[in-house]
Formats: C-alpha cells, sequence, structure tokens
C-alpha cells in the first residue's frame, strides 16, 4: 500500500493506478495523476486531495518516458511492483518507528515530571540556574510540543505520519530523555554500583572503570548535540555504550534499554562549564544514581 503500478488511461485522460492488492484507486500514499510538459516531471496526487511528486513520499522519482504531445500517451511504460518494492520497505520501517514512538509516549499523561530533588540539590556539579532551566524551559518546551504534535496524528493517515515523524522523534524524544536522565541523578550518588549491575558491568566492560571510560568517550566525541548512554541488549543480555544525535531515543532507534544517559546538549551545562564538555561528563559521574540504574536493569531483565 505504498507505491503503485497502472497505466495511462486515454479515456480517463490521467495515469490510473492499482495497489498492490490489486484494488483500483485505493493506495495509501500514491493514487494518480499526469504527465506535466510546463513542469517537466509527473505528478500525482495523494488520497487527501493534496498534489505533490511521487517522489515526495517514496524516496525516490517515478516519471515515465518523456511524451511529446503528438505521440500515443499508451507508449507510457507500466509501472510494477517490483520496480518500487526496494524502496517501500525503508519508507515502512520509517511508519512502524513513528507510529511505536507516538503509542509509546501516548501512553503517559503528558505531564511535566517533577524533579525527585531541589534544583540546587545537585550543586556544584550542576547549579540550580541551569537544573531550572533545562527542566522549566527545554524539557517542558519539549513535551508541549509533543502534545500538540501527537494530538493531531491520524492513525491511519501514513501520509501525515510520515510528515510528523521527525518532530515527533525529536519532540517526543526529548521528553523519554529528560525523565530518564532526571531520575538516573541523584544528590547522594555517585561511587559505584553495586549488585547484579556491578558484576553485569564487570563481565562485559572487564572493569567498572573501563565501562565509565567508554561512555565518557562516546558522550565527548557526539558531534553538535545528543546523549550519550549505558544500555541494555535484551537480545543478547550485555550492556553497550551508544550514543544518540539530538534528541534522538535510545530504544526505539537501538533496541538497547536506556538504563544511565549524559545529556551532552550545550544547555544542559554551558552556563557552568562553557565549551569544556569533559569536565561536565567528568562530573556527572559524581552525580550517578546507580541504584536506580540498579533498578532499571532488573526492570528490563523482568520484561523480557
Amino acid at each position: 500500500m505504498i507505491c503503485v503500478w497502472g497505466r495511462w488511461s486515454a479515456r480517463e485522460g490521467r495515469w490510473s493506478s492499482w495497489c498492490d492488492d490489486g484494488l483500483r484507486g485505493v493506495t495509501m500514499i500514491c493514487v494518480g495523476g499526469r504527465w506535466s510538459a510546463r513542469a517537466g516531471r509527473w505528478s500525482s496526487w495523494c488520497d487527501d486531495g493534496l498534489r505533490m511528486r511521487y517522489d515526495g513520499l517514496c524516496g525516490h522519482r517515478v516519471i515515465p518516458p518523456k511524451i511529446n504531445r503528438g505521440q500515443d500517451r499508451r507508449k507510457a511504460k507500466y509501472l510494477t511492483p517490483n520496480m518500487l518494492s526496494s524502496k517501500a520497505a525503508p519508507l515502512t520501517r520509517l511508519v512502524s518507528k513513528a507510529r511505536q514512538l507516538t503509542s509509546s509516549c501516548q501512553r503517559s499523561k503528558h505531564t511535566l515530571p517533577d524533579l525527585p530533588y531541589a534544583y540546587d540539590a545537585l550543586a556544584p556539579v550542576v547549579s540550580a540556574d541551569i537544573m531550572e532551566i533545562h527542566h522549566k524551559k527545554h524539557h517542558a518546551t519539549s513535551l508541549s510540543s509533543f502534545s500538540l504534535l501527537s494530538s493531531r496524528v491520524i492513525s491511519d493517515n501514513v501520509s501525515q505520519i510520515i510528515s510528523l515523524q521527525p518532530a515527533l522523534k525529536f519532540n517526543g524524544g526529548g521528553h523519554i530523555n529528560h525523565s530518564i536522565f532526571w531520575e538516573v541523578l541523584s544528590p547522594t550518588g555517585g561511587g559505584v554500583p553495586k549488585g547484579d549491575l556491578m558484576e553485569l558491568i564487570k563481565d562485559n566492560f572487564g572493569s567498572f572503570d573501563a565501562m565509565k571510560g567508554e561512555l565518557t568517550a562516546a558522550s565527548v566525541g557526539i558531534q553538535g548535540s545528543g546523549w550519550g548512554w549505558l544500555g541494555w541488549n535484551p537480545v543478547s543480555g550485555r550492556l553497550r555504550i551508544s550514543s544518540c544525535a539530538n534528541q534522538d531515543p535510545l530504544q526505539p532507534t537501538t533496541g538497547l534499554v536506556p538504563l544511565f544517559g549524559i545529556d551532552v546538549w550545550e544547555h544542559a551545562y554551558y552556563l557552568q562549564y562553557k565549551n569544556v564538555r569533559p569536565d561536565y561528563v567528568k562530573a556527572i559521574f559524581d552525580i550517578a544514581n546507580w541504584e536506580e540504574v540498579g533498578n532499571r536493569l532488573a526492570n528490563a531483565r523482568m520484561s523480557t
């Protein structure tokens, strides 16, 4: 139901298309169109009545051979499903990920979570000014933007889901990431993990210091903005270090369950650490809530 094939209909004066289940004109994306000699391309119409180019949604251009007015338009080549299937698969995965992200965030009440501590509780590692701005402005903006976008999603309108996907991913991811971030920091944090978490760290990385070094390098090395993560792979049962650009959420984009994250957007540290990201990343381990990280690991194991 993504890309279709069809033929030129001389009687109807347009390109007629079929969806891949054989029903004429029932596609979700491109359902017909005509050759525009003035524009020099093939134009189509989507099911909500908006005119667009085939490559606007399908990621590639579907244009028949150029036909002059004096030629028989019936010579236009057929567009078969085999020609388009390789392009349809990535689009299907994109729609699936957008639906998963929307669904996971819609189950929440879309309210800004309270911090489990005062704004000044993490000082001197993170100042009160940074925490208040980070929470009340940046997290709140991500949440309000996502709530507005998700309220507009129509579950069966694939075209709309695709168009909103980047904004849903950015703002929904921002809400998911920050909600985890507040929980894995604590004014009484720091030190080293204990119990099963520590044993798994030693088994997977050799030592806590080795894991800490890998996570530090991944976080400091992010170009621009993003997040460094310690995640758990539910398939292999192993811990992994990963990084995500911008506000990409770890689990929907990599399959890893997020355990401990470091926000390296400049708004998380610039007022205090300026452009010296390594100092901020080093200091964040002094307030790491390893007890909460261990609880997240235990919950992830129980869910598999």
